[in-house]
């Protein structure tokens, strides 16, 4: 392992960690502790499971990932991580209980509370600390998991993904079964009432005197610092870009944010970003080979979020700071109000082009009404309008929609 006087400054390595180096470097605590990484690594096989390593300089670690079949975006779903070395306390299990609190049909309060009470059942002492353990990650040190109390929490585990793979709910975001197109007759209908005109002014601070600030912070997302897609900084993540999506409430990891500034990171990105024209928006036809799979586009989403402790949301937003009118702000909330597309770039590339581009004259008409800042795009408009509806009501994965 690389001390960390002599880690690279990126603080990443090139690589991910394998298994057997994650086992090896856990096998430094002692046999007990070896055993129960192995316990975790043998449970976690095919096809059920995948393993993904990490790729912190400093501590090993690998990412259990399970197929509950209830795919809202890849399919598999991490819940276990296994740490060499958790903030210098030892090695450590974490439990993403989080995650599957809520998956349904664990998302229901009945089986929530099963399921909690279950895990403090078994008499796991950092569990125990937990009186709520549903919001939680909590890192289980394995010297807590000895005497068949890792057996007893992987198979809780277990149960869990199968009653989650059979749960009916599974079926909204099953492939093949998720919707391909938006439903551009009743998007509109929610563009053209007086509450979406009346939600984007509020959102965006609309008639404030000097010194006033709007309630939501979201609002300064693409006005900060003269947005992200100036023609000094275009091709390039900055300090205000990173934390422009602080407003959108989501941040970056301390590495990640110092790798995408100074370090290889950064450097990818910015030969991707070179390949992104500014001048494209996503209703454009040329918008479709930057979006496409394997598209640049597409390249620098997948570079971003396969970062550790960077999501699929942070990496959205970042990419909709640097080029906004290609691609949209986009979270689970927003998801939802659409439909769950199967593929929203796309969706949204042919809702803003179908019939003479109508729905984006429905889109302008709105901004227009609303009095909004010139440099919120169509697509942030789309998405601020979404989210302020949907929020309010959004019950989390097995929500209805909205309505």
């Amino acid at each position: 392992m690389v001390d960390a006087e002599e880690q690279p400054a990126d603080g990443r390595r090139s690589t991910r960690w394998t298994v057997d180096e994650v086992l090896a470097a856990v096998a430094q605590a002692g046999d007990d502790a070896a055993a129960i990484a192995r316990t975790v690594s043998a449970w976690a096989t095919l096809p059920n499971f995948r393993i993904t390593g990490g790729t912190g300089q400093t501590y090993p670690s690998f990412t259990v990932l399970a197929d509950t079949t209830y795919t809202t975006g890849a399919g598999l779903r991490g819940i276990l991580s296994l740490y060499a070395d958790s903030h210098g306390s030892g090695p450590a299990l974490e439990v993403r209980v989080n995650e599957m609190c809520n998956t349904p049909p664990y998302n229901d309060p009945q089986a929530r509370n099963r399921l909690t009470a279950d895990l403090h059942a078994l008499g796991i002492p950092r569990l125990d600390r937990e009186d709520v353990l549903c919001n939680k990650r909590p890192e289980i040190p394995l010297a807590e998991l000895s005497h068949g109390r890792v057996e007893r929490l992987l198979a809780l585990i277990a149960r869990w993904i199968s009653e989650a793979g059979a749960h009916p709910e599974r079926r909204v975001d099953m492939p093949g079964r998720r919707r391909v197109d938006l439903d551009v007759a009743r998007l509109t209908r929610f563009l053209e009432d007086d509450q979406a005109c009346h939600d984007l002014r509020f959102y965006f601070g609309v008639g404030l005197g000097p010194g006033e600030l709007p309630s939501f912070t979201g609002g300064r997302f693409e006005l900060l610092d003269g947005n992200g897609d100036r023609a000094d900084t275009c091709n390039r993540f900055t300090a205000s870009d990173i934390l422009s999506i602080e407003m959108l409430s989501v941040h970056l990891p301390p590495l990640v944010a110092v790798d995408l500034l100074e370090g290889a990171l950064g450097e990818k990105a910015a030969a991707l970003l070179e390949q992104i024209p500014i001048t494209v928006p996503l209703w454009d036809d040329g918008a479709v080979g930057l979006i496409r799979g394997g598209g640049p586009a597409d390249a620098l989403w997948r570079l971003l979020e396969s970062q550790e402790g960077v999501g699929w949301v942070t990496a959205g937003k970042l990419l909709a700071r640097k080029r906004p009118s290609l691609i949209p702000v986009y979270d689970d909330v927003v998801r939802c109000a659409f439909g769950r597309p199967k593929e929203i770039w796309k969706a949204l590339h042919n809702a803003l082009r179908q019939d003479d581009s109508s729905f984006m004259t429905v889109l302008q008409n709105l901004m227009k009404r609303a009095g909004i800042p010139a440099e919120v795009t169509p697509l942030r408009t789309l998405d601020v309008t979404l989210w302020m509806r949907h929020r309010p009501h959004h019950t989390g994965h097995g929500c209805g929609g909205l309505t």
